[in-house]
């Protein structure tokens, strides 16, 4: 494999693992919102 070809492969894998990141922190950013609707839920119910 020569050089050209090596940092091909190279920019892909990091292409590959970027995507991984953003979908990963995306879907934490909707589990913390799923959490805080939780929460005011639960406070609503003790205001009762």
């Amino acid at each position: 494999m020569d050089k050209h070809e090596e940092r091909k492969q190279q920019s892909e894998e990091t292409l590959v693992h970027d995507q991984l990141m953003a979908s990963y922190q995306q879907g934490t950013v909707e589990d913390q919102g799923k959490a805080v609707s939780q929460t005011k839920e639960d406070h609503k119910d003790d205001a009762k």
